[in-house]
């Protein structure tokens, strides 16, 4: 019997938890991953009823990478650097079709 007053039952490699919705069983498996120190595994919810639990993924951070490079310190604070040279965008010059 668990804390939340319900019965686990398991079948195979299935826990089967009624009267419970997803993200209370998702609470309580969380909790027994990091009772039993699986801390690199996830829970996840694959749709309402179904949850599976996968290794955490080390590079999920490393598909974020910024791209360019940051901007120079004249060009974002001008009043600090009143003499700096600051890239302005070029304009376009209107074609005669623009007029």
């Amino acid at each position: 019997m668990t804390k939340a007053g319900t019965r686990a039952r398991t079948k195979g490699t299935t826990v089967i938890m009624e009267d419970l919705n997803a993200k209370q069983v998702k609470l309580l498996l969380h909790k027994y991953l990091h009772h039993v120190k699986l801390d690199g595994y996830r829970v996840i919810v694959v749709h309402s009823g179904l949850l599976e639990v996968v290794p955490a993924s080390e590079n999920r951070h490393e598909a974020k990478k910024e791209k360019g490079s940051p901007p120079s310190a004249p060009s974002t604070m001008p009043y600090y650097f009143p003499n700096g040279s600051v890239p302005m965008p070029k304009m376009k010059s209107k074609t005669k079709q623009d007029r």
